[in-house]
């Protein structure tokens, strides 16, 4: 149901993974969803890097 429930929305958080598998009738920590993913070497980032910021002068 995690991974389904991941594939569905890619973007979902911890948190709204939780409830949606509470709604499910599954009780589940947040931290034990973390441990779930590392357990799997499964990473997702939220989104890119961000470019440094850099000062561009004015004359």
């Amino acid at each position: 149901m995690i991974l389904g429930a991941l594939e569905k929305k890619s973007d979902i958080t911890l948190a709204d993974l939780r409830a949606e598998l509470a709604g499910h009738g599954i009780g589940v920590s947040v931290a034990g969803l973390w441990r779930f993913f590392k357990r799997r070497r499964i990473t997702l980032k939220k989104r890119p890097g961000m470019r440094p910021s850099r000062i561009v002068p004015t004359f």
